[in-house]
């Protein structure tokens, strides 16, 4: 993935991540010889919306299963 381009986008990227993470045992592991751009914005947005969750969580007693 250390080329841009078709089903490398940042779009692509997350969308593929998602999918593993809706698997209890799901991981994401980019192979490259270098982050890309679309990567970075991929693992940022991962992370942003990890965080969001997690305060969701707390603020309502929410324990996530598995």
């Amino acid at each position: 993935a250390d080329k841009e381009g078709f089903l490398r986008s940042e779009r692509s990227l997350i969308q593929t991540a998602g999918r593993a993470a809706r698997n209890l045992n799901g991981s994401v592991i980019f192979y490259a010889n270098r982050i890309t751009r679309s990567m970075k914005l991929a693992m940022d947005e991962t992370e942003r919306r990890r965080r969001i969750q997690t305060t969701f969580n707390e603020a309502n007693g929410i324990t996530p299963k598995g």
